[in-house]
């Protein structure tokens, strides 16, 4: 098998969410292709130069899309490059999303290095609280520090959630702490994509891109997709 074959491959593996108050810890299952650490202790961790990007997934998807549709494994092939795709729950909010990153990191399935993150639609919530945690919390805290601990970029696609920030500064904290961002929406996908797009334009510097589709635009055009969050990660 060639390097690129094997970088493409995508193996199943999955990790344990703790608890936090209330809530029960539970196993979550991911699909991953590419290099850099693994949670296999026979295989040695290499995260220098390693791009890892995390991909969350909408309401009606799952984590399989990303590798049915080639995504996935076309984010892997040249090298160089962790791709990881989640089941996590769409309302997931800010701080279990750092327990998720923290669990990862601990059972070496990332390297505990900020990551790029991709969340189309819905699974967007997260980020918006991240923000808000950024702005709200007292400074220095560990929840004001956990947007810049976690996120080394961010790709929305076509997030409606973006609407749930009442307070534009919960979008700037991004830009203010300098993450960048790039604002994807299917050309086909007038008004979600488009206002949620347009305002992470106008607000938080997100760079836009426009892709042939629908609200998923990145299955009506996986390889394209993949193409250019590529080249925004590993810029």
């Amino acid at each position: 098998m060639s390097n690129d074959s094997r970088a493409a491959e995508v193996t199943r593996g999955s990790f344990q969410m703790p608890p936090r108050g209330q809530e029960p810890g539970y196993e979550v299952t991911f699909l991953r292709c590419g290099g850099g650490t693994t949670n296999d202790p026979s295989s040695p961790s290499e995260t220098d130069g390693v791009t890892e990007i995390v991909l969350l997934h909408g309401q009606r998807y799952q984590k399989e899309n990303w590798a049915d549709s080639s995504v996935l494994s076309a984010l892997c092939a040249a090298g160089g490059v962790t791709a990881i795709a989640l089941d996590l729950n769409i309302m997931i909010t800010a701080v279990r999303l750092g327990d998720a990153f923290d669990a990862m990191a601990k059972e070496g399935v990332l390297s505990g290095k900020p990551i790029t993150l991709v969340t189309p639609s819905a699974s967007g919530k997260a980020m918006i609280g991240l923000g808000w945690l950024s702005k709200t919390s007292p400074p220095d805290s560990a929840p004001s520090q956990l947007l810049k601990r976690i996120v080394h970029k961010w790709v929305p696609v076509a997030c409606h959630t973006v609407g749930l920030a009442t307070e534009d500064s919960f979008l700037t904290a991004y830009k203010d702490i300098g993450i960048p961002i790039l604002a994807v929406r299917g050309d086909g996908d007038e008004m979600v994509g488009r206002e949620s797009t347009d305002r992470l334009v106008r607000v938080a510097g997100a760079k836009e891109l426009v892709v042939k589709g629908g609200h998923a635009c990145y299955l009506d055009r996986p390889q394209e997709f993949a193409k250019h969050v590529l080249e925004f990660a590993t810029a």
